[in-house]
C-alpha cells in the first residue's frame, strides 16, 4: 500500500509540480489500518473457517464507519437542538463504552487525513483513534503469535 501512495505522490508531484511529503505520512498512518485487518483476519482464521473470518473483520469495519458516523451526527449543534439536550453527554452508558472500546478504523483515517488538509492538530481526540488501533494490533499480534506458537506445523 505504501508503494502505491509512494507512486501517486511522484506522478501527483510531477504533474502538479508541488512536493507533497504529508501525502506520504497519511499514507504510512492508513497502513495500520490494513495491518489491523491483517492480524485479526489472521488470528480469526486460525480460530474458523477463512470466509467468516473474512466477514466478522468486514463486520467490524462497517460498525466501526457507522459508529463513527452516528456519534457525529449526535454531537451536532442540529441533533442536540432537536433533543434538548446541549452537551447533556456527561453520564456513562454501556453503548459509549462499547463506542470508544471498539477499533476506530475510520477515526484513523480521519486523522490521517488532516495531514493532507488543511484541518488543525486537536488534542488527544484526534490521535485516540490511531493509539486505539494501534493497541489492537499489539493485543491481536501477541495473541497471534501465541496461538501460532502452539500450533503444530505438518
Amino acid at each position: 500500500m505504501f508503494i502505491l501512495h509512494s507512486i501517486v505522490f511522484i506522478i501527483t508531484s510531477i504533474n502538479l509540480k508541488v512536493v507533497m511529503p504529508e501525502y506520504l505520512i497519511a499514507s504510512l498512518l492508513c497502513s495500520f489500518n490494513l495491518f489491523f485487518v491483517a492480524i485479526a483476519v489472521l488470528l480469526l482464521s486460525l480460530l474458523m473457517p477463512d470466509i467468516v473470518a473474512f466477514l466478522c473483520v468486514m463486520g467490524i469495519g462497517i460498525v466501526s464507519f457507522a459508529a463513527d458516523g452516528i456519534s457525529a451526527i449526535s454531537h451536532s449543534q442540529m441533533v442536540q437542538t432537536m433533543m434538548q439536550q446541549p452537551d447533556s453527554q456527561s453520564d456513562l452508558t454501556g453503548w459509549k463504552v462499547v463506542y470508544y472500546l471498539w477499533p476506530k478504523l475510520s477515526g484513523t483515517q480521519q486523522f490521517a487525513s488532516s495531514f493532507i488538509g488543511s484541518e488543525e492538530f486537536q488534542g488527544f481526540g484526534s490521535i485516540y483513534p490511531l493509539i486505539n488501533v494501534l493497541i489492537y494490533c499489539l493485543i491481536l499480534g501477541s495473541l497471534l503469535f501465541r496461538h501460532f506458537r502452539n500450533e503444530d506445523i505438518i
